[in-house]
């Protein structure tokens, strides 16, 4: 009769090894899958970052280049003193600018 019981003692300490491992292999899987998740977002995201890349480029290259004649007439009129900011125009250039940029 032991030998009955200690057989079973065997299949049941076999049966829980088992089942760890298989645990084990289950956490193994899951943290791989979540890695390969994690890697996909990132690609996707570096993805997105170049089409923005891009297209703020093209929207440089359209424009025009710095007119230097005017910085200079600024710079003059700034170091005279002469040069007078309008509170209210800059303002609404900014909100301008923040729009334009919000479409980003």
């Amino acid at each position: 009769m032991s030998g009955g019981i200690d057989g079973l003692g065997k299949v049941r300490q076999q049966t829980i090894a088992d089942t760890s491992r298989s645990q084990g292999a289950r956490r193994v899987n899951a943290e791989e899958s979540n890695q390969n998740s994690a890697l996909k977002a990132d690609s996707i995201g570096l993805t997105d970052t170049l089409t923005n890349l891009k297209r703020l480029a093209e929207i440089m290259a359209a424009e025009t280049p710095v007119d230097q004649s005017r910085v200079a007439s600024l710079r003059d009129s700034i170091s005279s003193g002469q040069y007078v900011v309008d509170g209210d125009r800059t303002a609404q250039n900014f909100m301008r600018l923040e729009r334009e940029l919000g479409g980003l």
